[in-house]
């Protein structure tokens, strides 16, 4: 994991400069293994239990929402300026090369 602590801003920190394709994949790999972190503590005091869900839930938000550029529900103002952050620095930018009409 990125970040043991489901510290979303030391996972954006980490993943920033990354190929888009590389940070859809790192946020995959996370949002599973904070989802398996959270089954793990079932028996553990819910709040502990929560951050991990918390932290999966955030990640897969911020999958879609690199993915379509649409804001997912349940994000705050906060972690929707991180998401933004994020894929303006990294969307691919359009061909616009020989052989395109404009």
């Amino acid at each position: 994991m990125i970040s043991s602590s489901c510290d979303l801003k030391q996972f954006m920190e980490e993943i920033k400069d990354r190929e888009y394709s590389d940070i859809i994949y790192l946020a995959d790999q996370e949002a599973v293994e904070a989802w398996r972190q959270s089954r793990r503590r079932k028996d553990a005091h819910g709040s502990d239990k929560g951050t991990w869900a918390r932290y999966a839930d955030i990640l897969d938000a911020f999958i879609q929402f690199m993915r379509y550029g649409v804001k997912p529900p349940g994000i705050d103002h906060a972690e929707l300026q991180l998401f933004r952050l994020v894929r303006d620095n990294t969307m691919p930018k359009p061909y616009t090369g020989p052989g395109l009409s404009t």
